[in-house]
């Protein structure tokens, strides 16, 4: 891009001399002796300067008029580049001459406006990654579009292009000019910063450089208005030191082949670093600023935006002419979907890497440091939910820890995630779940935060309790736990799939259910005599009807999963029940299992499916008060309405309150308990 860099000579004498120059009016200034001297000699100097320099087609033939300059009174040294003319004046410094740069094509507005259109329709995305951008208010600063060449054009257009994209994918975008106070106070309102200035870096005291806007065309032909320079640097600025303020020559076209020489303020690093006005303080600003050298030498202008806040610095190392080029491919990506790193690596290589004349140049990023322990007072909870299984109560957490724009994963590789459960308010009393680190699943890096994922499965959580849960992070010394939040676990889904919800409230007012994982070894043989009616929906059964005596039997039971199987007899009849679960705490304990089969009767076939529920409390003797219930969950076309209504149950206990242990009988006839309809048929 055009290159118009930063002076690094500017009030040399305002500071090293006692000036009494004072503003009493915006057109009078009292400019003392020493200073005057000072000022003839510079524009004494800038006559000649100006004259060789805006004659000359090119640096090759500025370099045969250096004797010329040498000889004019007050001039120390001149020197030139590819980037401009430098004069070193005696009691001032260094004025740079800026060459106009070689562009090449400006971008077409045409086609930024096909690409918009993709960009509009992946807004959400950009929204979701770049979450730390809320306001979405973005100013293009275009100091370039001062250049009076054929570069400006181009300027404007891709300034045009990202204020077209930012605007049409629902942004407050506007353009603005790169004024002193632009600088000094108004730029630090804004998400994104597209800086389109020129640039420079004087190796000589390691300082960056930027020029603003504010300027004023002289009235001399070549050279420096007097009255100007006194007023603008006796009264506005004269209150800055020379390393954070001075001015830099460029031109300006009178018509014809003349250029009349235009000196602009520009403004350090240093200036940036000590202001008193930041970024929002919720909001981590991008600010892309491709002027010439932006990131050489050091990171001193990146770290004086970062310093003020900013999320990111997105520059230059060397000498570039296609930096405007690049803000609007970068942007369009971002808009698109993309995260400002990986925008960065999409980029065309002729953006990424440019080469002027022989100047190897790199698009380069900085990004704002963690503070210590930024990861741990950052992490909260989120994501929390509850996935009850068949044999568990399982539930996952999910917490997020903001970073750092481009944090280097490496710093949080030391550091161990997870998560501290408890029933009480006081973590340290809950238990911390196996920790996890960087790398492993459940822990992944973002572009702007850390997720820490983890799923509770454990038989030692309880259903129906509540749970108060913390992130933490273990830095190797101190457990530092994030916000709290609650869940409070379910029933066992695995009930639920037996025994819905609705059927459960249902059958609970007849016989006790008992929830829990800590169920008693209920395995053995036991006979419940009398076998007695305690409800039947229908009426089938009446309350206290006495049916024969029958015989239970678990056995296979399983503590790690609470399974266990079952069979019963009575009369001439035996069934079995595989697969069945316990529930329950202490010696209380409720069994249930499915049973689903064929009911047939002679031209008659129905299906149907069927929860049976046991429950008890476990005694050396047998079982206290031993129940068990049946509930028709499903049938086919049942058209002799042979079987229970759908939803329809029924009750029965052992009637002397013990079902006593026993021994499994012998000589019954076995079939299938799923074939068994003595206890739901009409």
């Amino acid at each position: 891009m055009k290159k118009l860099l930063i002076p690094l000579s500017l009030m040399l004498i305002l500071m090293s001399v006692s000036i009494s120059s004072c503003k009493s009016s915006d057109d009078d200034v009292v400019i003392s002796d020493s200073l005057t001297a000072v000022f003839n000699k510079v524009v004494n100097v800038t006559n000649v300067a100006g004259e060789v320099f805006y004659r000359c087609d090119s640096p090759e033939e500025t370099k045969k008029y250096f004797n010329k300059i040498l000889d004019t009174e007050g001039v120390v040294d001149v020197w030139i580049n590819d980037l401009a003319m430098y004069v070193e004046i005696e009691d001032w410094g260094v004025v740079p001459y800026y060459f106009s740069l070689e562009r090449p094509e400006s971008v077409n507005i045409d086609d930024i406006k096909k690409l918009v259109a993709e960009a509009t329709r992946a807004n959400a995305s950009f929204n979701t990654m770049h979450s730390h951008l809320p306001s979405k208010r973005v100013c293009i600063v275009n100091q370039l579009a001062n250049d009076q060449d054929k570069g400006a054009e181009g300027y404007q257009a891709s300034a045009d292009a990202v204020e077209y994209m930012f605007n049409k994918c629902g942004f407050e975008a506007k353009q603005v000019s790169p004024t002193f106070d632009f600088f000094n106070e108004e730029m630090y309102g804004y998400d994104i910063v597209f800086l389109l200035s020129h640039g420079e870096y004087r190796k000589s005291d390691n300082t960056h450089w930027i020029l603003t806007s504010d300027g004023k065309v002289m009235s001399a032909s070549f050279g420096i208005d007097f009255d100007w320079l006194g007023k603008m640097f006796g009264a506005k600025y004269k209150d800055y030191p020379k390393d954070k303020v001075k001015f830099a020559c460029h031109s300006e076209s009178r018509g014809g082949i003349f250029k009349t020489p235009i000196y602009y303020v520009q403004v350090s690093d240093k200036f940036i670093e000590e202001l008193d006005v930041n970024f929002r303080s919720d909001c981590k600003a991008i600010v892309f600023a491709p002027c010439c050298e932006g990131l050489k030498g050091s990171e001193r202008l990146a770290e004086a935006f970062i310093s003020r806040g900013a999320g990111a610095f997105v520059g230059y190392n060397e000498t570039n002419n296609v930096g405007d080029y690049a803000g609007v491919e970068l942007f369009y990506r971002m808009l698109g979907g993309m995260s400002l790193k990986n925008g960065l690596s999409d980029l065309p290589s002729k953006y990424q890497y440019g080469d002027y004349k022989g100047i190897k140049s790199k698009i380069c990023a900085v990004y704002s440091k963690p503070e210590q322990n930024y990861c741990i007072n950052g992490l909260t909870m989120s994501n929390i939910k509850d996935n009850s299984t068949e044999n568990k109560i399982e539930f996952e957490v999910s917490a997020k820890m903001p970073l750092p724009m481009g944090l280097d994963a490496s710093y949080l590789k030391p550091f161990q995630y997870g998560f501290i459960i408890s029933e009480t308010e006081d973590f340290k009393t809950g238990k911390a779940m196996p920790s996890m680190t960087l790398g492993s699943e459940g822990v992944t890096v973002g572009d702007w935060e850390l997720t820490v994922s983890d799923t509770f499965t454990s038989v030692e959580l309880k259903p129906e309790t509540t749970y108060y849960i913390w992130p933490y992070i273990f830095d190797g010394t101190d457990l530092c736990a994030g916000d709290m939040s609650t869940i409070t676990t379910g029933k066992l889904e695995r009930i639920n799939q037996v025994l819905p919800d609705n059927m459960r409230k249902q059958v609970e007012e007849y016989i006790p259910i008992y929830d829990g994982d800590t169920p008693p070894n209920v395995e053995g043989v036991y006979l419940i005599d009398p076998l007695k009616a305690v409800y039947d929906s229908e009426g089938y059964y009446s309350p206290g009807k006495t049916l024969s005596p029958k015989y239970i039997r678990f056995y296979n039971q399983d503590p790690a999963t609470n399974t266990l199987d079952y069979a019963q007899k009575e009369d001439m009849s035996e069934g079995k029940g595989e697969g069945s679960f316990i529930s329950g705490s202490g010696n209380q304990f409720t069994v249930f299992f499915n049973v689903e089969g064929v009911y047939r009767s002679d031209d008659y076939a129905c299906e149907y499916k069927e929860a049976m529920v046991i429950s008890g409390t476990r005694t050396d003797s047998g079982i206290k008060d031993l129940q068990y219930a049946f509930v028709m969950l499903e049938k086919g076309n049942d058209w002799k309405n042979n079987l229970m209504d759908v939803n329809a149950f029924r009750v029965f206990k052992d009637g002397d309150g013990l079902a006593a242990s026993s021994v499994w009988p012998s000589g019954s006839r076995t079939r299938n308990y799923s074939n068994m309809l003595l206890d739901f048929s009409h």
